[in-house]
């Protein structure tokens, strides 16, 4: 399994800072807000297609850098 500083050292290093601190703060915040939003909704809520679309999509996102790092990770 490769580490982090492995996965940055096959990439412009250049590209790589602190990215990992700022990313942990983002998915707090995405944590917050998501268990804030699921405790506010109930099961037969309807929402507008606009928030079902924004939640489609941040799960999608949150998604895919998941399985990327998981991956890179693992490689």
């Amino acid at each position: 399994m490769k580490t982090l500083d492995q996965i940055r050292e096959q990439k412009d290093p250049g590209e790589y800072d602190q990215e990992g601190d700022m990313a942990k703060t983002q998915l707090r915040t995405i944590i917050d807000a998501a268990k804030e939003l699921h405790n506010m909704l109930g099961k037969d809520d309807n929402l507008p297609e606009w928030v079902q679309n924004k939640i489609t999509k941040a799960t999608d996102y949150i998604d895919s850098a998941r399985d990327y790092i998981k991956s890179e990770k693992a490689d």
